[in-house]
């Protein structure tokens, strides 16, 4: 069951809500859109039983996707894109942190000579660090930061 039948579904239900008063009418299509939703759903849990490497975590997929150069690169920049565009600077130090986890943040902090603990509380929502502190671990990940206008 795709998203027609469903919104099919949906068009046949306020059509008869604007033929009626009657609030059963209305109860008995807006049944039969939840068990086409129903159905929908099943279907995708039995596709995803009989294929389970169709899915991955979506922490899984980042950390795999994180290991090439070129794939952080867009990931940073498109977080520094999104972080100007909304005005919250946290979101580019949240999309460092998921480039720091994939390599290991043991390691990114080891390398960049920052306290691990530092490192994880440095690039969390609440986070505020110092240009020192982001440049040696930009440094580390083999990343320089530019400016453009």
């Amino acid at each position: 069951m795709g998203d027609e039948a469903i919104k099919e579904v949906k068009e046949l239900a306020i059509a008869q809500l604007s033929k009626s008063d009657n609030a059963s009418e209305l109860f008995s299509s807006l049944k039969s859109i939840q068990t086409l939703k129903n159905v929908q759903l099943a279907y995708i849990k039995a596709v995803l039983r009989e294929y389970p490497d169709l899915t991955k975590k979506h922490d899984d997929f980042l950390v795999e996707s994180l290991q090439d150069p070129e794939e952080i690169k867009a990931y940073l920049n498109a977080s520094l894109e999104d972080a100007f565009e909304q005005g919250d600077f946290r979101l580019f130090l949240l999309a460092l942190r998921d480039v720091a986890v994939a390599k290991g943040m043991r390691e990114m902090a080891s390398k960049a000579k920052l306290n691990r603990e530092s490192l994880y509380r440095m690039l969390s929502a609440q986070g505020n660090p110092e240009l020192s502190s982001l440049w040696a671990l930009l440094k580390t990940m083999g990343l320089k930061l530019s400016v453009t206008g």
